[in-house]
C-alpha cells in the first residue's frame, strides 16, 4: 500500500488519474518483462508547462468572469492560509472542521437503461439542434430533488423555535433559502484545442455555474420542465470556452491559494450544489496486473453539499450517485417519490457491489 498527498494547486483529477494509470502501466510492464524481456517499455509524453495555454489570453481580456470573481475570490483568510500550509497541517485542520458537521454519505444507483430512457424523453422537448448529455439531464433532475429536500429540512429546523418567539409570522416564507447555485466541474482539456492539451497533467480545473430560482427548483420534474432546466445547464457548460479556461489557469498560477476558494464559497453558502462527473477520468483503467479495481470512490468534503456521479463497476454498468448531506436533507431525499422511482438506494457502495457483482 502506498499513501501520498499532493496539492490540488499542482494537479487536478485528470492529472492524478494519469499518474495512477501510468504507475499501473509500469507495474504491469515489470511483471511481463520478467518472463519476456522483449516487451517494450511503455513510453508516454506528459507536460507540466503552466504557460502553454497563454496564447488564448487576449490582452484586452484581463478581468476574470463572474464565475471566478464571485464564488472563487470570496475565499476567507482561513482558506488562503490552508492553501499554503503543509498537506499534513491542512489535513488535520480540515479533519477537525469536518468533525464539526454531521453530513453523511448516501449512495444511489441508476441503471444505464433507466438513465437513457429519461434522457430520450427529455430530449424530445429540446430545441432543434440541441442534444442533451446524460450530465445535462441528470444535473437538472438533481437540482430539483436536492433543492426541495434542502428547503424542507431548513423549514422544519426553524419553524418550531421561530413560532415560540413571534406568532402569526409566515415562517415558511422566512425560512426559504436563496436561489440554488449549481456548479459543475468541466473537462477543460478537449476545449483548449492545443495538440498537447491531453498530455497536460497540471491543474486545469474549471467549471460552469447555473443559478435556478426557487420557483424553478420547486416544480415537478416533468420531461418538459427538465428539458428547460437541462437547456440552461447545457448552455452554461458550453459557454466555458478556451479563453475562459486559459484565464482560470492564469489566475490560478498568479494566486496559488485560488484552488481553496471554491471550498470557502461552498462552506459558507446555504443554497448550493456542486456536481462532479467522474466519468472524465479513466478510473477503471488502473490495472496493476491483477485486474481492474473492484470499486472506485471519491472522498467528498464533509461540510459541502456535493454530488459525485461515478461510473459503476463495468460488470454492473450504470451510474453511482453519491451525496454528502445533513441527516434531515438525506431523509427528505430518500422520501422523494420521483427520485426513488429513478434511483435505487444503497447503504454503501460496497453493498451495491456485493449485490450486483459478487
Amino acid at each position: 500500500m502506498v499513501i501520498g498527498s499532493i496539492r490540488h494547486y499542482n494537479t487536478d483529477g485528470y492529472g492524478y488519474t494519469q499518474f495512477m494509470n501510468r504507475w499501473a502501466e509500469i507495474a504491469k510492464w515489470m511483471q511481463q518483462s520478467q518472463s519476456d524481456n522483449s516487451v517494450p517499455f511503455p513510453v508516454r509524453h506528459y507536460i507540466y508547462d503552466r504557460s502553454f495555454d497563454n496564447s488564448y489570453i487576449s490582452s484586452e481580456t484581463t478581468a476574470i468572469k463572474d464565475m471566478i470573481s464571485n464564488p472563487a475570490s470570496s475565499g476567507g483568510v482561513l482558506m488562503k492560509w490552508l492553501a499554503w500550509v503543509s498537506p499534513e497541517t491542512r489535513g488535520r485542520v480540515m479533519g477537525a472542521l469536518s468533525n464539526l458537521t454531521n453530513h453523511t454519505c448516501s449512495f444511489y444507483y441508476i441503471s444505464s437503461e433507466t438513465m437513457e430512457d429519461l434522457r430520450t424523453r427529455v430530449q424530445a422537448h429540446a430545441p432543434e439542434g440541441i442534444r442533451y448529455s446524460v450530465n445535462d439531464v441528470l444535473a437538472a433532475y438533481l437540482a430539483i430533488v436536492f433543492g426541495q429536500a434542502k428547503e424542507e429540512a431548513f423549514i422544519k429546523k426553524w419553524k418550531k423555535p421561530a413560532r415560540s418567539v413571534v406568532r402569526g409570522l409566515s415562517f415558511k416564507k422566512l425560512g426559504k433559502p436563496k436561489d440554488l447555485v449549481v456548479m459543475i466541474d468541466i473537462n477543460s482539456r478537449p476545449r483548449i484545442n492545443l495538440p498537447d492539451a491531453k498530455d497536460y497533467i497540471g491543474n486545469m480545473l474549471s467549471g460552469s455555474s447555473t443559478v435556478f430560482s426557487r420557483e424553478q427548483v420547486h416544480q415537478k420534474p416533468t420531461d418538459e420542465i427538465l428539458s428547460a432546466m437541462a437547456l440552461r445547464i447545457h448552455q452554461d457548460v458550453a459557454s466555458v470556452d478556451k479563453e475562459f479556461i486559459a484565464q482560470v489557469g492564469h489566475f490560478n498560477n498568479g494566486k496559488p491559494e485560488y484552488y481553496m476558494w471554491p471550498a470557502w464559497f461552498f462552506a459558507t453558502r446555504s443554497s448550493k450544489m456542486g456536481i462532479s462527473n467522474q466519468f472524465r477520468f479513466e478510473h477503471y483503467g488502473v490495472d496493476f496486473g491483477a485486474g481492474i479495481p473492484t470499486m472506485v470512490r471519491t472522498s467528498p468534503h464533509a461540510f459541502i453539499d456535493n454530488v459525485f456521479v461515478m461510473p459503476a463497476n463495468p460488470a454492473i454498468g450504470g451510474y453511482i450517485v453519491e451525496f454528502k448531506l445533513e441527516p434531515d436533507v438525506k431523509a427528505n431525499l430518500a422520501r422523494n417519490e420521483k427520485w426513488m422511482s429513478l434511483a435505487d438506494k444503497y447503504d454503501s457502495y460496497l453493498q451495491l457491489l456485493k449485490e450486483s457483482v459478487v
